[in-house]
């Protein structure tokens, strides 16, 4: 038996907060988590949204019931099945937003976001991927351990990761955090992390505290 692959065309959807237009100061990209859509998700992320503002939630290409075989759907970015081809469809799929959009042409701020399982997503497309990027914010998650050492040094160029997690997060404790700021050290990266009030989720303190970090930045 021998498995092979094809190239087919695939429709993708993204949600969007906010117009593209002369006054656009700062596009946000934001990755879900696990069994999130777009839709949902980008809701989180209101409080950012003002006329010079736009912001994109990539949708997962991997769709899925949460529940049986009907009700709720969810998405999924990847498996350990074939991941190295979903993690090229994927990367191929920020690529032609950015060409929808014509990000790369525009003297815009453009800042990513991951969150849990987007944290993976959202670090290959700011390490791995072709476009301009300003700034990465990883939330509960990390960079994975398969993205070379001096890409990382590299693309970081001495900037600190960002990383926040919630106080009172089950599934991503502070402790597993501390490992991951231990195993990123040990290759040179400098960490930035923040602690924020809440579980595994976006929320307004979060996002506060990542306001602050670019606000700091600019200055």
């Amino acid at each position: 038996m021998e498995l092979k692959h094809i190239t087919i065309n695939k429709t993708a959807r993204y949600a969007q907060l906010g117009t593209l237009s002369e006054h656009t100061k700062t596009i946000w990209i934001v990755f879900h988590g696990y069994g999130h859509l777009a839709e949902h998700f980008i809701k989180k992320f209101k409080m950012l949204d003002d006329d010079e503002t736009v912001i994109i939630a990539p949708e997962a290409l991997s769709k899925f019931y949460l529940e049986g075989f009907s009700g709720r759907v969810g998405a999924s970015w990847m498996t350990k099945e074939d991941r190295l081809n979903e993690i090229e469809d994927y990367l191929n799929f920020i690529d032609k937003i950015y060409q929808e959009l014509g990000l790369n042409g525009k003297e815009i701020a453009i800042h990513l976001i991951g969150f849990s399982q987007g944290t993976n997503t959202a670090s290959r497309v700011y390490f791995l991927g072709k476009n301009r990027v300003d700034n990465l914010f990883l939330i509960a998650g990390s960079v994975p351990d398969d993205i070379p050492k001096e890409v990382l040094l590299n693309r970081l160029n001495g900037k600190e990761l960002v990383l926040l997690s919630g106080e009172d997060d089950t599934l991503i404790p502070t402790d597993l955090m501390y490992k991951e700021h231990n195993r990123l050290r040990e290759i040179g990266v400098r960490i930035n992390h923040q602690v924020f009030k809440g579980e595994h989720t976006v929320n307004e303190d979060c996002l506060s505290k990542i306001l602050d970090i670019l606000s700091k930045e600019v200055k």
